[in-house]
């Protein structure tokens, strides 16, 4: 274990001179927060020191003839809380030392871009990730809407990123900007589980409208005949700024098809923003709306945050937070940062962290 770290540490302490040597940018995000936690159960409190999203990552590019430029991108989560690499809910079955050591990609990528737009082909996030993550005010923490939304009936995260990814993304065009992406199927067998995701994304003055929809091609339930159905979802996203204060709204809809009982997994899902900016303090609420799963009953949810971040400079902020989601008793919707809440029981974290990105750049 002490080599595996030994050479990690000697690896980061050569990569940065060698990096700016290359012209190659070495940046990443810093976002720790300390959390008192509760899932609702009997022994359900929990303080815990979280990485939230933590990331470094390494990305150039080359000009080229005819106006193209190449673009690379490797990027993967940092674990602060223990010291490795990995990322939120790492397992594969290995020694939890070694575990904490395990590399998790996040965007990582080749493409090209010029006149044309961008093309890219590796793991990325999907357009309906994209089209409407930035209205959230609470965006990777705790407090993420993603806790609710973005996930089907059968539990396929629709607001990720994929692996086998090829991708597009458009110039902008009077402030119109449209995203595509398909995700190949690389198994050899009689299941088709690709996916195919597209976000349209307008930004006019102070107003935003983003859509997205996203199919994955039998990841959804199981009928009654062994039928394998598509898991879909669908989204609308609504920002408008009045001086310092953002709105935002989102809908979202996701089918997981009709599963083996005969019932309709589809559900819907309201997001509602607001935040307010007074000189270095920025103050911010959401709720979160589910309803029921298609034919079921009591698999609702609702979550209510407030927050606050005080910057410290153009790159470091501080924040607090106390996030809440009340579930139906058949429901167990979590918190982006799991506290292992089971059905009917609620989970709740109060929050306080520092935020701060950094660029060799």
């Amino acid at each position: 274990m002490q080599k595996k770290l030994i050479a990690l540490a000697v690896a980061g302490i050569m990569a940065a001179p060698m990096a700016a040597q290359a012209g190659v940018e070495v940046y990443g995000k810093a976002q720790v927060s300390v959390e008192a936690t509760d899932n609702g159960a009997t022994d359900g409190d929990a303080m815990t020191l979280n990485t939230n999203q933590s990331r470094l990552g390494f990305r150039g590019e080359e000009k080229l003839d005819d106006g193209l430029t190449f673009i690379w991108q490797w990027e993967n989560y940092v674990n602060y809380d223990t010291g490795g690499w990995g990322g939120m809910s790492v397992s594969d079955g290995a020694a939890a030392d070694d575990a904490y050591l395990k590399v998790k990609s996040r965007n990582t990528f080749v493409g090209f871009k010029g006149d044309f737009g961008t093309a890219l082909a590796g793991r990325h996030d999907t357009p309906y990730k994209t089209a409407v993550s930035s209205m959230d005010p609470f965006k990777d923490l705790a407090a993420d809407f993603n806790s609710i939304m973005g996930v089907s009936q059968n539990k396929f995260k629709h607001a990720d990123r994929l692996p086998n990814v090829l991708a597009y993304v458009s110039p902008e065009m009077n402030g119109f900007t449209l995203l595509g992406a398909y995700m190949l199927d690389e198994t050899r067998d009689a299941v088709s589980d690709d996916a195919y995701s597209v976000a349209g994304m307008y930004k006019r003055g102070a107003l935003k409208v983003n859509a997205g929809y996203q199919v994955a091609n039998e990841m959804g339930n199981t009928d009654g005949s062994g039928n394998l159905g598509n898991d879909t979802a669908m989204e609308l996203g609504l920002g408008y700024a009045i001086g310092k204060t953002d709105l935002s709204f989102v809908y979202e809809v996701t089918d997981s098809d009709t599963n083996s009982s005969g019932k309709d997994t589809d559900r819907s899902t309201m997001f509602f923003a607001v935040k307010h900016k007074m000189d270095k303090n920025t103050l911010a609420l959401s709720y979160t709306v589910v309803d029921d799963y298609g034919d079921s009953v009591d698999t609702g949810a609702t979550q209510m945050t407030a927050g606050v971040y005080r910057a410290l400079s153009k790159k470091t902020k501080v924040y607090a937070l106390y996030t809440a989601i009340d579930n139906d008793a058949g429901a167990k919707f979590d918190l982006y940062n799991k506290t292992g809440v089971t059905a009917g029981n609620d989970a709740s974290s109060f929050a306080v962290g520092v935020i701060s990105k950094f660029s060799s750049l």
